[in-house]
């Protein structure tokens, strides 16, 4: 369901994020305006700023799963309880 797709694509962004935190060369590459002006990649050490967005990111990804799984479990809920009272109607 769509719901479950979007928890897939929700934990794969979050994992590359994850991914790229763990490596100061490849954050370190994403200064693209960098590169474009001095021809070379910005030192490894200087990745603070990216990082820092990088880790905001990665939050609101897990706060997104987050709010995926209490959906989920809303929904499971509601469909428990739907079917109890539909017991309860054939029961009669």
């Amino acid at each position: 369901d769509a719901l479950s797709s979007l928890g897939v694509e929700v934990k794969r962004a979050e994992t590359t994020l994850e991914a790229l935190l763990r490596s100061d060369e490849d954050m370190a590459a994403l200064y693209l305006s960098h590169r474009k002006q001095r021809g070379e990649a910005r030192p490894e050490k200087e990745h603070v700023e990216v990082e820092l967005m990088l880790e905001a990111a990665a939050a609101q990804y897990a706060d997104l799963e987050d709010r995926i799984s209490g959906v989920r479990a809303s929904l499971a809920a509601h469909r428990s309880l739907e079917e109890l009272k539909l017991r309860n109607e054939r029961n009669r």
